[in-house]
């Protein structure tokens, strides 16, 4: 057990995310660990913020935050485990130089727009740090972290 996600890219929003279900031929991200939503949207602001523009890169800040040999696995979706009962899989999508969220599949009902307490705050602290872990790795010239 942990609190797992699959991290699912996408170009136009939903195209590999219908009714619920994933395409699961494309490449995703598995989390063992910092699956919940709060985590997910720190991700996307780091990378927002290091202005990282591709799944590759996403994926490589991930890795660089986690460090070492955590649970983070690349892979074709259908391997990874997606239907996970924890926190499901993810879509994201890079719009107007901002990642998001676009959907969630396979996520227990009573999760889907779940926030903690304190939420923002959680993510801000968060999103900091993963961009603390990547900036000399994505920005260039000076950068006030």
């Amino acid at each position: 057990m942990g609190n797992r996600a699959v991290i699912s890219f996408t170009e136009s929003g939903y195209a590999n995310c219908k009714a619920g279900t994933l395409d699961t031929s494309q490449v995703g991200l598995y989390l063992h660990w910092n699956g919940g939503l709060e985590s997910i949207e720190a991700f996307c602001k780091a990378a927002t913020d290091l202005e990282i523009s591709d799944p590759a890169r996403f994926i490589q800040m991930v890795g660089n935050w986690f460090g070492g040999n955590q649970s983070v696995y690349v892979d074709v979706i259908k391997n990874l485990d997606y239907d996970n009962y924890d926190n499901g899989a993810y879509v994201l999508r890079k719009v107007a130089g901002e990642w998001e969220v676009v959907q969630r599949a396979y996520v227990p009902e009573h999760l889907i727009g779940f926030k903690v307490a304190n939420h923002d705050q959680i993510v801000q602290e968060m999103s900091h740090d993963v961009f603390t872990k990547s900036v000399t790795h994505f920005m260039k010239g000076e950068v006030n972290a």
